[in-house]
C-alpha cells in the first residue's frame, strides 16, 4: 500500500491555503481594532475538511490492526500521533511566548496563565471544553484532533469493523453532533466556527468530522461502483448541501 494519497495530498495543501489566508485576512492592530483586507468568508470549513480526512486516512491505515484490545498496537499509534503534532505544537508555542515578552501580544502578558492553564497548553487540552486559557488560538484544533485519536479504536469498531447499518448508524450520530454544534449559538465566524475551550464542543466538532471520514472510508468502494456521473451527482450535492 502506498504510504500516502497523492490526491489527498493536494487536497490537503489547497485546504491549509485557504486557512491561512482566512487567518491572515484581518490585521489585529495595537489599539484593539482590525483592518480587514482580504476576508474570506466561510474560510474555516477547511477545517473540518482536515478532521474527515484525517479519520479517512486512518481507516485506512489503521482499520484492521487498531482495536480496543489491541493495547501495545493502540500505544505505538498513539505515540506515532504525538510525534507528528507535538513537535511543530511546541515550536509554535515557544514562538508565542516571545511574542508575548517581546510585548507584540498587546495587553497579553504570561501573568495571564494560571498554572493549571500552563499544564493544559503542555498536555494539549485547549480544546476538551476544561476551561484552559490557550497560548496560541489555534492550537484547539491539533487538541481537539488529539481527542479522536484517542477515541480511535471504538470510533474504528463502531465503522470499519461492524456491519454498513451499523456505520450508517454512527455516522449519522456524527451528523446529528455536527449539527449541535453549529447551533450552539458559540460559533466566532460562523454556525460551525466553535474554537472556544470554554465548552466540549470543538471537541465534538473535531470527533465527529473524524467520524465522518472512517464512514466515508467505509462506504469508499460502494461509492466507487457508481458511474462517474453519479459520483459528480453525489459530490455536487453535497458541496451544496454543505
Amino acid at each position: 500500500m502506498a504510504k500516502d494519497i497523492r490526491a489527498l495530498t493536494g487536497v490537503r495543501g489547497v485546504a491549509a491555503s485557504i486557512i491561512v489566508l482566512y487567518h491572515f485576512g484581518e490585521v489585529h492592530l495595537f489599539d484593539g481594532g482590525r483592518l480587514a483586507y482580504y476576508p474570506l468568508p466561510n474560510g474555516y470549513l477547511p477545517v473540518d475538511l482536515f478532521f474527515m480526512l484525517s479519520g479517512y486516512v486512518i481507516g485506512l491505515t489503521y482499520g484492521e490492526s487498531l482495536t480496543l484490545g489491541n493495547l501495545k498496537a493502540y500505544g505505538v499509534f498513539l505515540l506515532k500521533r504525538v510525534a507528528r503534532l507535538y513537535p511543530a505544537y511546541l515550536a509554535i508555542a515557544v514562538l508565542y511566548i516571545a511574542k508575548i515578552v517581546a510585548g507584540l501580544s498587546g495587553s497579553d502578558t504570561l501573568a495571564m496563565f494560571s498554572l493549571y492553564d500552563a499544564v493544559g497548553n503542555l498536555l494539549m487540552l485547549t480544546g476538551w471544553g476544561l476551561y484552559v486559557r490557550p497560548l496560541m488560538g489555534v492550537s484547539w484544533a491539533a487538541s481537539a484532533e488529539m481527542g479522536s485519536y484517542l477515541l480511535a479504536p471504538l470510533l474504528l469498531l463502531l465503522t470499519v469493523r461492524r456491519s454498513l447499518w451499523i456505520c450508517g448508524l454512527t455516522a449519522l450520530a456524527a451528523l446529528v453532533g455536527i449539527y449541535a454544534v453549529s447551533v450552539s449559538g458559540h460559533g466566532a465566524s460562523g454556525p460551525l466556527d466553535v474554537v472556544s475551550g470554554d465548552s466540549f464542543y470543538p471537541l465534538l466538532r473535531a470527533v465527529a468530522g473524524f467520524t465522518l471520514g472512517l464512514a466515508i472510508f467505509r462506504y469508499a468502494d460502494t461509492l466507487d461502483q457508481l458511474s462517474a456521473m453519479a459520483q459528480d451527482v453525489a459530490s455536487a450535492f453535497s458541496t451544496f448541501y454543505a
